[in-house]
Formats: C-alpha cells, structure tokens, sequence
C-alpha cells in the first residue's frame, strides 16, 4: 500500500510504498512500538501500538507530534 499524509512524519513519508502483512498471532507486549497498519472505524491507517488494554482495546500512535493518540 502507498502512504498517505504526514501523521508519521518523520519516518514514513506521503507516497511511501509500505509492504504489509496479515498478523498470524493475536497482539501481546512483544508488538508495543511496532508499526502496524490498522482497519479501523475512522479507515485504514498507519501507526505505531502504544498501549494494549486488559480489555483488549488499542492506543495507536503517530510518530508527528501534531496527531493526537487513537484508542482503537
């Protein structure tokens, strides 16, 4: 998939082609930090995990500090 908009700034760039993948294991503590593109309610969006609740429920963050933090 290409890259849209400046949320992850300054590591991925608007027109980045990203290489993506279907996860074959569910989310735990080893994935905080990594990037993952997310089907979400708001769209498809590219962001860094930063917080797994006990209730499962996701904070994805973007790396340009002008984009607030998503709970997913």
């Amino acid at each position: 998939m290409r890259a849209r908009g400046d949320s992850m700034l300054p590591e991925i760039h608007s027109g980045d082609l990203l290489l993506c993948r279907r996860l074959d294991h569910p989310l735990g503590p080893a994935d905080l930090g990594r990037i993952f593109v997310a089907d979400t309610a708001d769209g498809v969006l590219v962001k860094r995990l930063a917080a797994i609740s006990p209730s499962d429920a996701l904070t994805l963050h973007s790396l340009n500090p002008a984009y607030p933090d998503i709970d997913a």
